[in-house]
């Protein structure tokens, strides 16, 4: 048997005994696979409120102040005009 040969066969029984283990814990892999899903994707909306929690205040005081200075800009237009 040359080494080509036993690297071939090492390789088929390797691949025989991955078959095999997902052949037998098929549910379990499908389980765990599920549970890292759901945290991915837990994950990732914790990601996406942290960046509303920053942005959303951010965007009702740039508002806000928007309509402040559109109130001290027209009150500022009120007193010329009188």
């Amino acid at each position: 048997m040359t080494n080509r040969e036993y690297l071939e066969n090492k390789k088929e029984m390797f691949y025989q005994k991955v078959s095999d283990f997902i052949d037998k814990h098929f549910k379990l892999l499908c389980g765990i696979l599920y549970i890292l899903d759901a945290v991915l994707f837990i994950c990732v909306i914790k990601i996406s409120v942290a960046f509303l929690a920053l942005f959303i205040p951010l965007t009702i005081f740039n508002t806000a102040m928007t309509f402040v200075l559109i109130e001290i800009w027209l009150d500022k237009e009120r007193k010329e005009s009188e």
